[in-house]
């Protein structure tokens, strides 16, 4: 829903939650234990409001009207609220996939989570390690910071297309830190041994108070060419080409590819050499006022919003209390269909023999 309300959030206050939710999968790390569905929707933000909260002028708001509010005014009650201004909480939700490991370097072969934040291993059946969540991490991050996913498709077989080509492309308002693209690029690594490690991102600088962001310099992003060869393709000299230009949009734009680690590199080597600007730090900070500055927050707590799941429209699958909505009560566009929809394939049990390919697809999936 803070998504809904703001399209993207500037990358202070994306960095905000990142830093919470970090501690949070550094905390599923140290117990061994691999969440496989981490999502926008799984991540929630418990607002801890004193008994009255100003919002405008002399308009309050308490912890009752939370209960009341219906859709709209969260949206705009979202729009309005600055994440530095607030004691808020990141939790993470629905553990239904999770798994404990036996050991950190434990593979799993259960293909399962929402196909939209699923690391590259899942969509292509291969084993995968607790860096599968990394990945999602990532996603997250790319999310908050441009309101869209790095990879899309319309199904399955072309977002593992989208993923095994590994182009994507970030496109931001304000120009990102160095650090900022670091923990991105380090996050969408096609490799899981060039993916970032949670204990490195937890121990990251960018989530300390001490941090001050270091600018990324314009000529920084150049053409290379270099002997890299791209898995599954057949060619092994390849042109890379990265640009950091704004475009007629007013946006800078680039062209990262998660197979290509010579990009987190270069950013890596540069935190030694590049040294924190407060005049980039300034500028950050006046972008993120100038995002958070909206109109007066209307609120409308004359009647309680009531909501019965009962009578929501759902079909009930051949399993037991599993239930799938109607893809016929959604509005979707191009690749919401996969960012709402889970699959779970377990080979472990006799999930697969109990029920049929469509309904998979139909069901879990919600293709048309």
């Amino acid at each position: 829903m803070l998504k809904n309300a703001k399209g993207s959030l500037s990358e202070e206050d994306c960095r905000l939650i990142l830093k919470q939710l970090v501690k949070g999968l550094r905390d599923l790390f140290d117990y061994d234990l691999v969440h496989r569905d981490i999502k926008l929707a799984n991540i929630l933000l418990h607002f801890n409001i004193p008994d009255q909260l100003k919002i405008s002028g002399d308009r309050y708001i308490t912890q009752d009207d939370f209960l009341t509010m219906d859709q709209k005014d969260k949206l705009n009650f979202l729009k309005m609220v600055d994440l530095q201004s607030v004691n808020f909480q990141v939790k993470i939700a629905d553990f239904g996939f999770s798994k404990f490991l036996d050991t950190k370097s434990q593979r799993s072969d259960t293909m399962c989570g929402t196909p939209l934040y699923m690391a590259p291993q899942l969509v292509e059946d291969i084993k995968y390690t607790y860096k599968a969540d990394i990945w999602s991490l990532g996603v997250i991050f790319f999310e908050l910071l441009t309101g869209s996913h790095p990879f899309n498709g319309r199904n399955l077989e072309q977002l593992g297309k989208n993923l095994n080509q590994g182009e994507y492309a970030l496109e931001v308002v304000h120009k990102p830190s160095v650090e900022c693209l670091r923990i991105i690029t380090g996050c969408l690594q096609y490799d899981e041994d060039e993916r970032s490690n949670i204990i490195d991102i937890s121990n990251s600088e960018y989530f300390t108070e001490r941090y001050a962001p270091r600018e990324i310099p314009n000529s920084f992003f150049v053409n290379r060419k270099g002997s890299n060869t791209l898995r599954n393709s057949s060619a092994d000299i390849y042109q890379r080409k990265s640009s950091l230009n704004q475009n007629n949009n007013g946006k800078y734009k680039m062209i990262l590819n998660s197979k290509d680690s010579w990009l987190l590199r270069r950013l890596e080597m540069s935190m030694t050499t590049l040294t924190p600007s407060p005049k980039f730090s300034e500028i950050q900070q006046v972008e993120r006022k100038q995002q958070n500055n909206f109109k007066t927050l209307q609120i409308n707590t004359s009647s309680p919003n009531e909501f019965n799941c009962e009578l929501a429209p759902q079909l009930i699958t051949p399993f037991q209390k599993i239930k799938s909505p109607k893809i016929e009560n959604f509005v979707l566009t191009e690749g919401q269909i996969l960012e709402a929809s889970q699959y779970l394939i377990a080979r472990d049990n006799e999930f697969t023999k109990i029920t049929s390919s469509k309904v998979l697809m139909e069901d879990y999936f919600s293709f048309q």
